[in-house]
């Protein structure tokens, strides 16, 4: 009992010209869309933050401030930053959420953990480039008896420029 295999046609060749014009489409079909998507503009919508050298640091005594409770903000290099494309956002003692004290290129005066956080001179407003300074004040309460946690960010990435902490 000896059963022999007869193959209904001798031609095997005719699935892989099948597959292979599936994967042909397959492949067109993803270029066109990756090359499509690049030509109308989708690829650009990222924006990237700006480079930007930022320090944070408690501001030395000056004619009409003793330095108590005063925090300087300088941008020592890199890319300016226009109004109204960052904010700068106080934390007091690494606790609770940050209070934006700037935005927008208007400034406001917030309450972080019982003492008054304001912006009391910035310098160029309109721009913060190069050789500004942005002096923040912290009144009331006990102003000496904290750190304060600084972070400027980038308002159209959401991406922080810059971060610093302060004794005063």
């Amino acid at each position: 009992m000896y059963t022999k295999y007869i193959p209904i046609s001798d031609d095997d060749r005719g699935v892989s010209p099948v597959i292979g014009v599936i994967l042909m489409v397959a492949i067109t079909v993803i270029l066109a869309a990756v090359i499509g998507g690049f030509v109308l503009g989708l690829g650009d919508s990222l924006e990237s933050a700006p480079s930007s050298q930022i320090s944070v640091d408690p501001a030395a005594a000056s004619a009409g401030n003793s330095g108590d409770g005063i925090v300087a903000i300088s941008h020592n290099g890199g890319d300016p930053l226009p109004d109204g494309d960052y904010q700068i956002q106080v934390q007091k003692n690494g606790t609770g959420t940050y209070k934006t004290v700037l935005e927008g290129g208007t400034a406001s005066q917030v309450d972080v953990d019982g003492d008054t956080v304001q912006i009391v001179d910035n310098v160029n407003p309109g721009e913060f480039k190069v050789g500004n300074e942005i002096t923040i004040e912290v009144m009331g309460g006990d102003a000496r008896a904290g750190t304060y946690s600084i972070q400027i960010i980038h308002t159209p990435s959401d991406s922080i420029i810059a971060e610093g902490e302060a004794e005063v």
